[in-house]
C-alpha cells in the first residue's frame, strides 16, 4: 500500500502475480514511474471521482493512491526502502509486539471494537471481531 502498487503486484519490480515464475527479468519498479502513471490518469479523470480514478489506476496496476506521501522526497522510491526483509520485520513487529500490548492494555472487547468500526478498503484484509484472537496465536 505504502507503494501504491495494486494487489497482487510487487512493489519492487513492474511484475505482476501472473509472472512470478517468469525466469524475465523485470523492470524496477521506480517512483519516476508510479508517479508517471500517476500523472497520466490524472490527466483522463478527475482524482476526485474516486470511482473513475481507481478504474484508471487499475491499467498501471495501482492501487488508488493519488498522492503517496514520498512524491516530493528527493530519491525517495519505495522499491528502494521497502525491501521485503523490511516488510518481513515491520509484519513481525506488529503481531510479536504491538497486537499484544495493545490487547493486554485495552482489552479485547475494545480492540475488536476499534477494528471493527475502520473502514474497509477492498483489496486489502479487514478485521471485524477476530484480531484479538489473532494476536493471542
Amino acid at each position: 500500500m505504502l507503494a501504491t502498487v495494486g494487489g497482487k503486484t510487487l512493489p519492487l519490480t513492474m511484475v505482476m502475480f501472473k509472472q512470478f515464475g517468469n525466469p524475465f527479468h523485470h523492470e524496477p519498479h521506480t517512483c519516476l514511474t508510479t508517479l508517471a502513471q500517476l500523472l497520466a490518469a490524472k490527466s483522463k479523470v478527475d482524482s476526485t471521482d474516486i470511482e473513475a480514478f481507481f478504474h484508471e489506476v487499475q491499467h498501471f496496476r495501482l492501487n488508488g493512491v493519488y498522492e503517496p506521501f514520498w512524491r516530493n522526497y528527493l530519491l525517495a522510491c519505495p522499491s528502494w526502502f521497502l525491501t521485503v526483509e523490511f516488510l518481513h520485520h515491520l509484519h513481525r513487529m506488529f503481531w510479536d509486539h504491538n497486537i499484544k500490548w495493545c490487547i493486554n492494555v485495552i482489552g479485547t472487547a475494545e480492540i475488536d471494537f476499534c477494528f471493527s468500526i475502520l473502514q474497509p478498503i477492498v483489496g486489502f484484509q479487514h478485521y471485524r471481531r477476530i484480531l484479538s484472537a489473532i494476536g493471542k496465536s
